[in-house]
């Protein structure tokens, strides 16, 4: 079947499309108005309409000026020569837009820059649509799935090239399935991902342009995780610092140099797009500086392979600068102040009022999307940490999760961080979600504290010391967990640890920078920590199960070791065990199943264990996401989907976003 009638029907039935985060002011380079289509620009409407490759109907194309004069300078060929053979199309939100400008932006850390770039301008090699409900070409033109979906075949975009000029081919796309992830020293486990049925899929390069992946069982979940890109790889520059392709002393001595051990961490130092200003990329903005830098700088790619309907190279923007604040609360700031020209991350409901207030004096306008949020916050037990025997054995415990549940004072904690607008809610899938059933959503939810307390003198914290808190009989010490947050969100574990503390829980909050809390997360450190549900929406979901299951180790709160144990095919961290064991053995079973009703039927299995198991104690939620866009800066959706897992927002794009002069 081609890859216009292979959807994710149902993925999404909500308005709209996914968002930008934010987005650019004007600069000192030069600014230009691209050619004009010949008829009338469209009306604003919600979103961009679908991408074609239909050539464009004009006599030549047109860049920005500041790639005109490179060209001048023979520094740069002709644009006609950098667009591949059949660019593609993409149409605008409200007219064609003009050259120039850098979109400013805040950061709050080295590791907040790169989950901020992977939405602006990564390109997949398939595209979600704009309401996430199918996917579109993009690297890949079209496809085939064959062999009761256990067979895929992939054509290329011919005549796509990397950054530095170099014609991408399916070459490259071999080397990262050959020469990375199937690379021990590099790729340590095969990903899951790729590692599908418990095999890893089989490439086959079939010409310059085409590729084919087989794996032993179906893959319903494939084509949604090309879309979240993956497989790119610029061979041509990458082999100089692999094993298999350099010269072995001078290999070596590059990676003395670089201050790192082995040839595989310097060839990990150098694959990184955010991070190394001379790797090649076929992204719309090419990093030219380093994560840790005050300011984080993109400029635009001179060989990217989209136009506007006029015939224009897209980006429009110039530059992307992200400026390294102190906080989220300088996020704000800089908003009011008018120094972010689009940004939604790292603002929050509770901004609402304080941003709206401030529109004119910020000369910006206040937009609201539709987030795909389970709950905004939640505090999740990690259900395979050992540190601590009696720790372990009360965040294993059911009954004290559920206790645990019942004593957080969720309205209280509406009124004050969500207007009073956010509703109580357990940890799950949104209501629109096909596997949604609305006990997943209620369970333990109650303000109840009598019934707490009882649960918790049923498990034998009967006892208590001087301050009131609960005793374990195990030690006869003071129980006390630690819940550890990234900078910035301490505000929110602080009301958990006063209403807990009402029915004897000690709960201690840590704060720390995120890449710091990223390490304590894999190291399985983590005790107890909070954070957001996003992607909570089948069948997206089953590929960023973060938050219901423990399925990898990167990233997952409730059980990094047990994902270490999945990873590694049960060499490394812990065995899945009681409920945790149902849910991935059920889990497991949806990844692989086709049909769309019986895989629906597994999903919203794994959910009613996890929603009975409370290993994420949700709080409240609501689906308004605030995102501030200054008045000059358009082609921006006023309604979108707001969602981590659409890339948002890249599935908006951002490269016909514009600065009006």
């Amino acid at each position: 079947m081609s890859g216009e009638q292979l959807t994710r029907r149902g993925f999404l039935k909500l308005t709209a499309m996914s968002a930008v985060a934010i987005l650019a002011a004007s600069c000192a380079q030069p600014t230009a108005a691209p050619a004009q289509p010949t008829t009338a620009p469209a009306q604003p409407t919600a979103a961009p309409a679908k991408p074609t490759d239909t050539p464009v109907p004009v006599a030549k194309y047109n860049e920005a000026p500041m790639l005109a004069e490179l060209v001048k300078a023979g520094k740069l060929p002709p644009v006609e020569e950098r667009l591949p053979k059949e660019p593609l199309v993409l149409p605008v939100v409200e007219e064609i837009g003009q050259y120039g400008g850098t979109w400013r932006r805040a950061h709050i850390g080295p590791a907040d820059v790169p989950n901020s770039n992977v939405r602006l301008y990564r390109e997949s090699l398939v595209h979600f649509s704009a309401d996430g409900s199918s996917f579109e070409p993009n690297v890949f033109t079209k496809w085939e799935v064959s062999d009761e979906g256990k067979t895929f075949t992939f054509h290329m975009r011919e005549g796509i090239k990397w950054s530095d000029g170099v014609p991408a081919t399916a070459d490259d796309l071999y080397f990262a399935y050959e020469d990375v992830y199937l690379n021990k020293e590099i790729t340590p486990n095969v990903p899951g991902w790729l590692n599908f049925g418990g095999q890893p899929g089989v490439m086959e390069k079939i010409d310059d342009f085409t590729i084919r992946l087989k794996f032993v069982k179906p893959y319903a979940l494939f084509l949604l995780i090309l879309a979240g890109g993956i497989l790119i790889t610029p061979k041509h520059y990458l082999q100089l610092f692999h094993a298999k392709y350099a010269d072995k002393a001078k290999l070596d001595a590059d990676t003395k140099a670089a201050g790192l051990e082995t040839w595989n961490q310097y060839f990990g130092a150098k694959n990184n797009t955010s991070d190394n200003p001379d790797l090649p990329s076929w992204h719309t903005w090419v990093t030219k500086s380093r994560n840790a830098d005050q300011r984080h700088l993109m400029e635009r790619n001179p060989y990217y392979w989209k136009v506007d309907p006029a015939g224009n190279q897209l980006p429009y923007i110039d530059y992307i600068a992200h400026d390294l604040v102190g906080g989220v609360d300088i996020v704000m700031t800089k908003c009011i102040a008018g120094e972010i020209d689009m940004q939604g991350r790292h603002l929050a409901f509770a901004n609402i009022p304080l941003l709206k207030e401030n529109e004119q004096k910020g000369g910006y306008r206040l937009i609201i999307w539709t987030s795909t949020t389970g709950v905004n916050w939640q505090v999740m037990f990690n259900m395979s940490y050992e540190a601590d025997p009696v720790k372990a054995k009360y965040i294993r415990e059911k009954k004290f999760r559920q206790a645990f549940s019942h004593a957080i004072d969720r309205e209280d904690f509406s009124r004050i961080h969500f207007l009073g607008r956010a509703k109580p809610r357990q940890a799950t899938v949104i209501d629109q979600s096909a596997d949604f059933r609305p006990e997943f959503a209620t369970r333990y939810v109650d303000y109840d504290i009598d019934k707490a307390n009882k649960m918790l003198d049923e498990l034998g914290l009967d006892k208590r010391d001087a301050e009131g808190y609960r005793i374990a009989p195990e030690n006869n010490k003071t129980l006390e967990l630690i819940n550890y947050v990234s900078a910035g969100h301490a505000i929110y574990a602080e009301l958990i640890t006063e209403y807990v503390k009402k029915v004897g829980l000690k709960v201690v909050t840590k704060e720390e920078e995120r890449s710091i809390h990223y390490n304590r997360m894999t190291a399985n450190e983590l005790e107890l920590s909070m954070w957001g549900m996003d992607g909570a929406i089948y069948p997206s979901w089953l590929n960023y199960a973060y938050w219901i299951v423990p399925w990898v180790r990167g990233s997952v709160r409730i059980g990094p070791a047990i994902g270490q144990y999945r990873d590694t095919g049960g060499k490394e961290g812990m065995a899945p065990y009681g409920e945790v064991a149902k849910a991935l053995e059920l889990f497991d079973q949806a990844l692989a199943e086709v049909d769309r009703d019986k895989q629906i039927a597994l999903a919203s299995q794994v959910l009613d264990i996890a929603s009975e198991n409370v290993w994420t104690c949700g709080i409240c939620q609501t689906t308004d996401a605030p995102w501030v866009v200054k008045n000059n800066f358009r082609n921006v959706p006023e309604t979108a989907i707001n969602d981590t897992t659409f890339l948002t927002e890249k599935n908006t794009h951002p490269e016909q976003y514009f600065m009006r002069q």
